[in-house]
């Protein structure tokens, strides 16, 4: 009797014990498709589900071995605990060059702010690389993201708020479709001010990556690389690489905003850069940055190809400045070349054309412009008010020296090298 009493007690112990429903975190090699593999998901979204809810465990790779077809709104990598040691990697799997197709974005409506009109979302959350090179160290770009919504789909990578260390590199982003006729960046920093996300994104680096494509037809990016910090708080997003990319966009290669607070540097070097296929009613630039503090470094870049199309007076600009910080500002321009395939064939006329525009005054600050070569073709079009290598505005310190300015624009005195 006692025997049959002990047995029925475990079996009633083991019946109304309560489950564990805890799952382990996640560690190591995932390949996506899964295949034969020992881990992995079927998709990209049920691998990103996975790692929201159980977290990470040390170093897990998200390894892409096959061509994959996602649905933007389901694509959000938000677990704000991951850090150095447990973080997170999302690349090819050895040998493959896989590309993953995005539809179904989230609208402008949406709820959940982060998911609006983007592709791939980083939300709050840190220490996240997407490395598009099939082998350990690489530099080949084997990952492409395909954005193919023509209703919703404007970001096809979307940093939003509050991440930091966040690395994309060796990756192709393209675009089949656009949701919208005026905005759409192929990689957005997109920092915060209100909300459960408030905040902005540091030591974020973007190297290597070929956005968008040089053709007058094709669909591309208005902006191609965007960083911004919370203007509303006036918050910085700081401390930024930009590196050894190809991009173009159709409004701004690359838009800096409220980036760079005081004391800080960011290193903007190596990338090729041009504006083609604009819409109509907008200026359009090669490198935009405003609102700006601390050291910027801008160096090795080409921006030498900017197609205007618009029927307005909007004009052309290959590097521009606005609203720098009083005193708490140095630009450093150097060992640049811009210039030399800038045309306007829209039928307005330009009010302004500059290859290079500091049009900000922030007294205090300092701008040192070394060593670079600065073409201003003889475009068919004239401006009706200047057109320029270099216009030099403002009341802050201009250090100009050891560059090559040629103004090729013949038949009009409003054409200058050096415009102060």
């Amino acid at each position: 009797m006692r025997k049959f009493l002990f047995v029925l007690g475990v079996v009633l112990l083991v019946f109304f014990a309560p489950l564990n429903t805890s799952l382990s975190q996640l560690s190591g090699d995932y390949y996506i498709p899964k295949g034969t593999h020992p881990q992995g998901f079927n998709t990209l979204a049920e691998a990103i589900a996975a790692l929201n809810s159980q977290g990470a465990s040390g170093t897990v790779r998200f390894l892409i071995d096959g061509d994959l077809s996602e649905t933007g709104a389901n694509l959000k990598i938000d677990r704000p605990d991951l850090s150095a040691t447990n973080n997170l990697v999302i690349k090819p799997a050895p040998g493959k060059t896989p590309t993953i197709t995005i539809t179904g974005c989230a609208s402008s409506t949406n709820s959940d702010t982060s998911i609006r009109n983007a592709g791939l979302t980083i939300r709050k959350t840190n220490y996240v690389t997407i490395d598009g090179s099939n082998t350990d160290g690489g530099i080949t770009r084997d990952l492409t993201f395909v954005m193919n919504d023509g209703t919703n789909g404007r970001h096809a990578i979307h940093i939003f708020g509050d991440a930091d260390h966040i690395t994309i590199k060796n990756v192709k982003i393209r675009y089949n479709a656009i949701g919208s006729t005026t905005s759409g960046n192929g990689i957005f920093v997109n920092g915060q001010s209100v909300g459960s996300a408030a905040g902005v994104s540091d030591y974020i680096s973007i190297i290597n990556c070929e956005i968008g494509e040089d053709s007058p037809t094709l669909v591309g990016p208005f902006f191609g690389i965007s960083f911004t910090g919370a203007s509303g708080a006036g918050w910085y997003c700081s401390n930024g690489v930009i590196a050894n990319n190809v991009v173009y966009g159709r409004t701004r290669g690359i838009n800096l905003f409220w980036h760079n607070g005081p004391g800080d540097v960011m290193n903007i070097y190596g990338n090729i850069i041009g504006v083609v296929n604009a819409p109509g009613g907008v200026a359009i630039w090669g490198i935009l940055h405003q609102n700006y503090a601390g050291t910027l470094n801008f160096y090795n870049n080409k921006i030498n190809k900017m197609v205007q199309t618009t029927t307005g007076t909007q004009g052309i600009y290959g590097f521009g400045t606005l609203n720098g910080a009083a005193g708490a500002a140095v630009v450093n321009l150097y060992n640049n070349f811009f210039g030399g395939d800038f045309d306007h064939i829209g039928t307005g006329t330009p009010a302004s054309i500059d290859v290079i525009s500091f049009q900000d005054a922030p007294t205090g600050a300092t701008c040192n412009v070394y060593y670079n070569t600065v073409v201003l073709n003889n475009m068919t079009k004239t401006a009706t008010g200047r057109m320029t290598c270099i216009r030099l505005a403002g009341t802050w310190t201009k250090n100009v020296k050891n560059n090559i300015f040629i103004n090729k624009k013949t038949g009009t005195s409003i054409a200058y090298c050096i415009l102060m």
